[in-house]
């Protein structure tokens, strides 16, 4: 519930996201690296549209976490001590390795959904099941490739984050120092 106010900001990426794969999906203009970030509405609309195909398609991923949640319902929760307490937690169980498991077909399948949506003119042909087992079938050879940089990709965000919550202690210490410096200073100068 805290990050919905990143939902604008991240349909605006994921619809920049799109706009890039359209640029290269056609013919990329000689000199043209990234494309512009106007029109606001086509990125917007076009990153609600990949945010909701996400969410349609990674809905098995709520699977995932299924012991979690019902774990908080029935442990101290509204259905502690209910009869009905046993038979969730064996299908939350049950349930949770299938979730696993789509959540890394999802994430395989993401360059080709993305794909999709940027050749899409309508909801139904970015949403379309059929579209994207065509391009599975018509990119086989090509995933391998896809998925390596896909992880690379990820991998170098995980670093980049993984430098930034190292450095950011030393920065807030270096901050702090200068405060308290800045206050020592503003002392001694005072009557």
């Amino acid at each position: 519930m805290l990050l919905w106010p990143l939902i604008l900001p991240m349909m605006l990426a994921l619809g920049y996201l799109v706009v890039l794969t359209r640029l290269h999906v056609g013919q990329v203009p000689a000199g043209v690296v990234l494309p512009a970030w106007r029109p606001w509405r086509q990125c917007l609309h076009d990153g609600a549209r990949l945010l909701v195909a996400t969410l349609l398609y990674g809905w098995p991923v709520l699977l995932t976490f299924g012991t979690v949640l019902v774990g908080m319902l029935v442990i101290n929760g509204p259905l502690a001590g209910s009869p009905v307490t046993g038979y969730l937690v064996s299908l939350a169980i049950a349930v949770q390795p299938l979730g696993l498991i789509w959540i890394l077909v999802a994430t395989l399948l993401f360059p080709l959904h993305l794909r999709q949506l940027a050749t899409a003119q309508t909801w139904r042909q970015a949403l379309s099941p059929a579209g994207l087992l065509a391009l599975l079938r018509a990119n086989w050879r090509a995933l391998p490739g896809l998925w390596g940089k896909e992880l690379l990709l990820l991998l170098r965000s995980l670093t980049g984050l993984l430098i930034a919550l190292v450095g950011f202690p030393f920065f807030l210490f270096w901050a702090l120092l200068g405060i308290a410096r800045l206050a020592a200073t503003m002392h001694e100068n005072l009557p």
